[in-house]
């Protein structure tokens, strides 16, 4: 008798110990933040990621009430640090600082992430592709670019981030499109692309506008070409030209640039989610964060939930079809179980696909 009470007691103290580790999640994650988060931004100091979503960040502590620490993680065009923040507990503590919903990964083959399914991200901010020079160049136009590109096939060294990346992404496009070849640079996001321009080690670089601009009005850059999809006035330098004036066939292209943002590993609770996305939005009221972004021709923009999952999917789908069609991708469309392009709004979507829980 006693041996059968002393296992019911033991049950029940099994039972209380249970409760106690459960109960405590969920005031955690009502009083989160309690401790400093960490925000690991795929590309390096300086480039478009790491400074659109450092002022965010910054702008975000008021509201949340606690240090966000930014740090840097590189490699395999951000697949990397994805794994990184994938790998850690889904507790709201560490963020991704992302650009293009991390459409590049199964594509590539680069990590076993399925953007929309394992992350909940949070558009922020857009930016600008741009072709720019060394301003000793002798390249003056981009329409000069490309009667070299064409007239020395491989010969010219282009700067863009890294294989796969978003600005290694449309010089392949525009490759492709205007039938020219280049000897492509890959560097560890913009920045480091813009900076192998300026010290004259490639002779364009393919990234942000952003990343360029400083430099522009400085005038140890020109500028060949923008992708906002008109021609844009900067005080103190004139016309940065549209390349949708100069390419037609790039014109349903436009506006086209980066887009950045922070993810956050799917399950996190709904609370913490919600305060996240409160913070976000009061972060894109701060003057400072505004200014940052006038300064640097940068755009505003806020996605989240279902519409950000759609929005990585259906870029994904068109990063998976153009890696396909260029043959620099590990597997087909339909190997990763992602439709043709044209047929994406007929396929989301799919059976498997669970939405957040953000609202």
């Amino acid at each position: 008798m006693n041996f059968l009470l002393s296992r019911y007691v033991l049950s029940v103290v099994a039972l209380i110990i249970g409760a106690l580790w459960v109960v405590p999640d969920t005031a955690r994650a009502d009083e989160w933040p309690e401790r400093p988060v960490t925000l690991v931004v795929k590309y390096s100091a300086g480039g478009g990621t790491d400074l659109i979503l450092r002022s965010l960040a910054k702008a975000m502590e008021s509201e949340l009430g606690q240090t966000i620490k930014v740090t840097n993680m590189t490699g395999g065009v951000g697949s990397i640090a994805a794994q990184h923040v994938f790998d850690q507990p889904a507790d709201g503590y560490t963020w991704l600082g992302f650009g293009n919903f991390l459409k590049h990964f199964r594509p590539m083959g680069l990590v076993d992430i399925t953007p929309w399914k394992d992350f909940d991200m949070f558009l922020a901010g857009n930016s600008l592709a741009s072709w720019s020079v060394n301003a000793d160049s002798p390249i003056k136009s981009f329409e000069d670019f490309v009667e070299l590109a064409r007239a020395k096939p491989g010969e010219l060294k282009v700067a863009t981030d890294g294989k796969g990346g978003l600005w290694h992404e449309v010089m392949s496009m525009l490759g492709a499109t205007l039938d020219f070849k280049v000897n492509l640079i890959t560097y560890d996001g913009g920045a480091p692309a813009t900076l192998a321009a300026l010290q004259g080690e490639v002779d364009v670089v393919c990234s942000g506008l952003h990343e360029h601009i400083e430099f522009i009005k400085a005038g140890k850059l020109r500028n060949l070409a923008q992708f906002s999809g008109e021609d844009m006035e900067v005080p103190g330098v004139g016309t940065l030209r549209s390349i949708t004036n100069i390419v037609p066939e790039t014109k349903d292209m436009a506006p086209f640039g980066s887009m950045y943002g922070i993810a956050l590993k799917r399950g996190t609770p709904k609370p913490i989610l919600m305060k996240v996305k409160a913070a976000i939005e009061k972060a894109q009221q701060d003057p400072g964060f505004n200014k940052m972004l006038e300064d640097r021709y940068l755009r505003k923009a806020f996605l989240y939930g279902e519409e950000a999952d759609r929005k990585a999917a259906q870029l994904e789908v068109m990063a998976a079809n153009l890696f396909h069609e260029l043959e620099i991708s590990k597997e087909s469309p339909e190997e990763l179980g992602l439709p043709p392009v044209n047929e994406f709004n007929t396929w989301w979507p799919p059976a498997d696909y669970q939405p957040s829980v953000v609202e």
